[in-house]
């Protein structure tokens, strides 16, 4: 019996070291069921929301990198919402009041169009951003603009804690206009989450490119972990993602070379 990993490198698909693929991190910030509410990332108990979040270096723990896809933790889900997500490197680590706004604009834009919140995997709903964004290795500010006009019904997002004092998400919404950072401070109700003593900001998951130059593909997982098995025997399939990230690029062959 021996433990079988399989390192996926560009050598198994027939690709050269040019391409300059570079490791990928799956990075989630919160966790557990304690915490649910439904005024952030976005309320779809409104025809419109505006949120903003900020997320810590500590949290985050990459030095730098690219971000490919942001996901947040559901209750559950059953709609389409059409969706302006914008991230921004900051320093700022907290909002001073729930009308506090950070600008935004289009080139803090990653993705823009319609998120079918129904397919969800884990609990997770996932955005993939419209190109990677640059992440510099401090806090990161997470900005959504839920555009629909039009509301649902008992559809709640997951929190965790993230302190006692500060605030780390602030939200508007209403029924009425469409919300931009400009105008968010004007919007019917704010909210700064809070709940059982803390202040607390959505679950969040970034897909991640680490290192400082984008590589033309992305594979993910790096490693696959087949377990123990005996020579020759038959082990579960496991599927690995391959992604262009700046050129088309085909993939006429894969091959392994581990005879185990």
């Amino acid at each position: 019996m021996k433990k079988l990993l399989l390192f996926v490198a560009l050598c198994l698909f027939g690709l050269t070291s040019q391409l300059n693929a570079q490791t990928s991190a799956e990075v989630v910030i919160g966790s557990g069921d304690n915490y649910i509410h439904a005024e952030s990332p976005i309320n779809l108990f409104y025809a419109y929301s505006f949120s903003q979040m900020i997320y810590t270096a500590d949290e985050i723990n990459q030095l730098s990198g690219f971000i490919s896809s942001v996901s947040f933790r559901m209750h559950q889900s059953y709609c389409v919402r059409n969706l302006s997500v914008y991230l921004q490197n900051t320093d700022k680590e907290s909002f001073t009041n729930d009308r506090d706004y950070v600008q935004v604009s289009s080139g803090d834009l990653v993705f823009d169009g319609d998120v079918n919140l129904s397919e969800l995997v884990n609990g997770w709903f996932t955005i993939k951003l419209n190109e990677p964004f640059k992440y510099d290795g401090g806090n990161l500010l997470v900005c959504l603009d839920d555009n629909t006009g039009d509301y649902e019904d008992e559809i709640y997002f997951y929190h965790y804690p993230a302190s006692e004092d500060i605030r780390r998400t602030i939200s508007s919404y209403t029924d009425y206009f469409d919300l931009t950072w400009e105008n968010a401070e004007n919007g019917d109700y704010s909210f700064n989450p809070t709940s059982k003593g803390y202040y607390i900001n959505p679950q969040i998951k970034f897909d991640m490119i680490i290192g400082d130059e984008l590589p033309v593909i992305a594979v993910k997982p790096n490693v696959l972990d087949f377990g123990y098995c005996a020579s020759g025997a038959w082990t579960p399939s496991q599927k690995v993602s391959i992604s262009a990230m700046q050129d088309i690029v085909s993939i006429t062959s894969i091959s392994n070379e581990n005879q185990y």
